[in-house]
């Protein structure tokens, strides 16, 4: 009888645990993740860069020739700075991400990896810096979209708030360092204001 009794509770016992298995295994990922504000902060989270680069990208289109030389040098001088902060800043903090220290589960699926500083926030924000030299009113905007993206980030659990301090910080700082190299270079150049020199004395008579 006491077997019988063991293997019937053993059967029993493997059936919930099969079950559970399967209900863990068909529950939907992350939990929560149906409701709306959560659908809005992981699309924001993951895809707000994408409303900084239309932003940036229209604003360059809109610049005269000279200008567009001297923002594009300051996009390459100041990204490749920015990069290499990025990359300084990682060996020298981590940071693990908030859903591994907490055990919880992000608002949409992300590497275990080390969060500082946030790479989407620093891009972001140094967009909003370059652009700020030539229209203040698009700079505002895409600020707003950079603080966007670094909350949300926050709120989906995938990066802690010196994450993207650090990020706003190093962007601006990538910025700053690149713009007088690039108007100085863009300067030089033989675009926009020697074309319009040369055409000039050419009508000369």
């Amino acid at each position: 009888m006491t077997d019988d009794a063991t293997g019937v509770g053993s059967r029993r016992a493997s059936r919930q645990h099969g079950v559970g298995d399967r209900q863990r295994r068909q529950a939907p990922w992350p939990p929560g993740r149906h409701e709306p504000v959560n659908d809005v902060i992981a699309w924001v989270a993951q895809y707000g860069l994408i409303v900084s680069a239309v932003i940036t990208i229209v604003v360059w289109l809109r610049l005269p020739g000279p200008k567009k030389w001297e923002f594009a040098l300051m996009g390459l001088i100041g990204g490749a700075i920015a990069l290499l902060l990025l990359e300084l800043a990682g060996k020298l903090y981590y940071d693990p991400r908030p859903f591994v220290v907490e055990h919880i589960a992000p608002l949409f699926q992300h590497d275990a990896d080390n969060g500082f500083p946030s790479d989407h926030t620093l891009l972001a924000t140094f967009l909003a810096a370059c652009v700020f030299f030539y229209s203040r009113k698009w700079s505002m905007v895409l600020l707003a979209v950079a603080l966007a993206i670094g909350v949300t980030r926050v709120a989906a659990h995938v990066h802690h708030p010196i994450d993207i301090v650090a990020a706003m910080a190093l962007a601006l700082a990538s910025a700053l360092i690149a713009r007088p190299v690039a108007v100085r270079v863009a300067s030089r150049l033989p675009i926009g204001h020697g074309r319009t020199t040369g055409e000039a004395g050419g009508r000369s008579p």
